[in-house]
């Protein structure tokens, strides 16, 4: 009887499940026996998912030198890698199995024969009951089923599994990412929260496998693969680990966000941990986490431009810039400024409040008096009221400039082109006839402009951006610097 070599492999042989022959100890049968016995196919299982055909009546091949130290073992029974119905071993392409590596042609024998008894309907019965008894879950037997492609069946698979728990071959599944799965979910999904993997690394899985239904059910595959040490398997679904401080950088939160949950959670021991603390929740999608933390919503959608404009309509004052700056540790005055208009834009002043930073509301007569002490006029006033859509009347704009003045806040008005006049009218008309403006530029500032009534208010505002230099200002209104003599 010979070991026969077939064309269909599965997996890599594991060498401490084959019997071991001696060729030399092996008698050789008679030439004649190959031409009047009948050929019997039997398929052996072995650990390591290869399987062998023994054929009655072959030949040894000529001047084949089998491997050293093959001996036979009497009442050898081999290691099952799977526990089946006989018939699954004796057709199909159970019975085309191959036994890796070139094992060389034995006669039959009886020590060989014992060696080829296949599992009982017992013994598969007992497979499956080892497996229910088992961490194992369904998932498992799925991945198993897409594993080996000789496993055909929810049965065999958990058969296959029960028979790796009984002999102690439980390496052979987790070689293919099979691993029990020891503890409960609410530790997976904790395994997982603490990770580096992220709510689209668990969309990643659901999409690329079908097996997992949810991303609930990912997250916890996820986190059942830290806890059983079984990243690699991981690896191959295309997902690794990424430092959490990398989605914090990618996040919109700050460093006075990282500041503030470091205070809010003491645990956490140093800023990283707390920059890690806020990545994690984002790459989780569990930002509420961050919410009742203190710190709010991210600012990545808010320009620094929105929130200096955010400030400076507000009723905050340098003072309360300095005092953010100081007890966020903020850079510069201007950072403290831009922190003050994000918390306004976010709906997060609650953490200026917490610092003791509330605004401060003059009322209407203080403003107003600033306004008139001041040397901006009316005619600024209206350019206040076309410069800033939250102001709705004259009044009103006198005293936000008046407001301006008093939080000494004045550059905003500024920046709108709206400048105090510290020149008398005399002035201002003879910059105006001095720089070759014309009739005609007036005309289309009276036009353009409609806090501007008439020419003489007109010739007064371009003879005062003159001598502001602010004359850029001018070219809102469609009017061009008239160019001047070499």
């Amino acid at each position: 009887m010979v070991i026969r070599e077939t064309s269909h492999h599965f997996g890599a042989r594991d060498p401490r499940t084959l019997p071991e022959f001696d060729a030399a100890s092996t008698p050789s049968a008679p030439e004649s026996e190959s031409s009047t016995r009948p050929s019997t196919s039997v398929a052996v299982p072995f650990t390591g998912f290869k399987y062998a055909r023994v054929a009655s009546g072959f030949k040894p091949v000529t001047g084949f030198k089998p491997m050293t130290g093959f001996k036979p073992t009497t009442g050898f029974k081999p290691t099952t890698g799977s526990s089946l119905p006989a018939s699954k071993f004796l057709s199909g392409k159970f019975a085309s199995c191959k036994l890796s590596g070139t094992c060389g042609a034995y006669e039959d024998s009886a020590a060989a024969m014992d060696a080829l008894a296949l599992p009982s309907e017992a013994e598969i019965g007992q497979d499956i009951d080892t497996y229910l008894g088992s961490p194992y879950s369904y998932a498992d037997v799925e991945q198993v089923l897409r594993a080996f492609d000789f496993i055909e069946t929810i049965d065999e698979a958990k058969a296959f599994i029960g028979a790796k728990i009984r002999h102690g071959l439980e390496s052979s599944l987790k070689r293919v990412g099979i691993t029990p799965n020891r503890t409960d979910r609410h530790e997976t999904l904790l395994a997982f929260n603490e990770s580096g993997y992220s709510l689209e690394d668990a969309r990643h899985l659901v999409a690329s496998t079908d097996f997992l239904a949810s991303v609930e059910d990912a997250k916890d595959f996820i986190g059942l693969k830290l806890v059983n040490h079984s990243e690699d398997v991981l690896a191959t679904h295309g997902i690794t680990q990424k430092d959490p401080i990398e989605y914090f950088r990618n996040s919109g939160y700050t460093e006075a966000d990282a500041q503030r949950v470091l205070d809010h959670i003491p645990y956490l021991g140093t800023l990283d941990g707390a920059r890690r603390y806020i990545g994690r929740q984002v790459a989780h999608g569990n930002e509420q986490a961050l919410v009742e933390a203190g710190i709010g919503r991210p600012a990545e959608d808010v320009s620094r431009e929105a929130a200096l404009n955010a400030f400076q309509s507000s009723l905050y004052t340098r003072e309360d810039a300095f005092a953010a700056k100081r007890h966020f540790a903020l850079p510069s005055v201007d950072e403290a400024r831009e922190f003050i208009g994000r918390a306004i834009l976010l709906g997060d002043e609650f953490k200026l409040a917490d610092a003791g930073i509330h605004p401060r509301d003059f009322d209407h007569h203080d403003c107003m008096a600033h306004f008139k002490r001041s040397a901006y006029s009316s005619s600024d006033a209206r350019a206040a009221v076309r410069a800033f859509d939250f102001l709705e009347s004259v009044p009103q704009a006198k005293a936000y400039i008046g407001l301006k003045i008093a939080n000494h806040n004045e550059h905003v008005l500024t920046g709108a082109g709206i400048t105090p006049q510290p020149y008398d009218r005399h002035e201002c008309l003879d910059a105006y006839h001095a720089s070759g403006y014309t009739t005609a530029d007036c005309d289309k500032l009276v036009e353009n402009a409609d806090f501007i009534e008439n020419r003489r208010e007109a010739r007064e505002y371009i003879g005062l951006k003159i001598v502001n230099g602010w004359e850029h200002v001018l070219g809102r209104y469609g009017i061009e610097r008239p160019e001047t003599e070499a």
